[in-house]
């Protein structure tokens, strides 16, 4: 008759897993806790396309900020440049199509365009005046000037 193994496992039980450190005796040491959980890295490259902020991504998955700078942000930074290009399309075409208002922003952000700035006649006499501060108008100064004579 066959013996059959039987396996154990309460809900709080771990499953063991190696490290790839060694002990100094050679052989694998044990590592505590969990496995790392894995989230849908398709989900994740996703969200960053469509420029979704790192807490809405966190709580969308289900998991901590840290977590996803720390493991996918690879990811997220390929995503985020997608979706960069993806506006960055759309708003030349809407652009393009004749939208005045899309045309002066891109002028003025992305080809550094401004509109000229004129004072009223009024506030431009004021720089002819050149302001001058003698030692004798501040009081402190002219005290020190005097005792040091």
């Amino acid at each position: 008759m066959e013996e059959e193994k039987k396996t154990s496992k309460t809900k709080n039980e771990k499953p063991v897993r190696y490290s790839t450190r060694l002990k100094k005796d050679g052989t694998p040491r044990k590592m505590d806790g969990y496995p790392p959980k894995e989230h849908d890295e398709k989900l994740i490259y996703e969200l960053a396309s469509i420029l979704c902020t790192l807490p809405d991504m966190a709580r969308i998955i289900g998991c901590s900020v840290d977590t996803l700078e720390r493991r996918y942000m690879d990811i997220i930074e390929k995503g985020r440049s997608e979706g960069n290009c993806s506006l960055r399309r759309k708003q030349v075409q809407v652009a393009m199509e004749g939208n005045p208002s899309m045309l002066i922003w891109l002028g003025k952000n992305r080809l550094g365009q401004r509109e000229p700035v004129n004072l009223p006649e009024e506030h431009s006499k004021y720089s002819e005046y050149e302001i001058v501060i003698t030692p004798k108008a501040i009081p402190h100064v002219e005290s020190e000037t005097s005792s040091s004579q």
